[in-house]
């Protein structure tokens, strides 16, 4: 790919987007913090950010397949346009990328 090939890529004037990972928190007997977690979706949608939920700064790899749904689930039901989540398998290095 060329300069010539690159510059022809760009968009002048189009709205960046960013997304931030949400942190996943607790409750002092371990369980998760509902409110919470949906406290800080919102105040990042708010913000004008995407949110980026189940990654590692929501302990995925900590989480069972019954609270990764729940936790999913709350992200859909508060932020009806959408977000970002990642994907913990086991032995691989690394989120993989989900949209939803």
């Amino acid at each position: 790919m060329t300069i010539s090939d690159l510059q022809s890529l760009r968009k002048p004037g189009r709205k960046i987007e960013g997304h931030a990972a949400i942190l996943l928190p607790f409750e002092a007997d371990g369980s998760i913090a509902e409110q919470a977690y949906k406290e800080a979706l919102l105040r990042t949608d708010e913000a004008g950010l995407g949110c980026a939920v189940n990654m590692d700064t929501g302990y995925a790899n900590y989480l069972t397949i019954e609270e990764r749904a729940t936790m999913l689930g709350w992200a859909q039901d508060t932020l009806p346009n959408g977000f970002i989540a990642g994907v913990f398998v086991e032995g691989l290095e690394g989120d993989l990328p989900a949209l939803y």
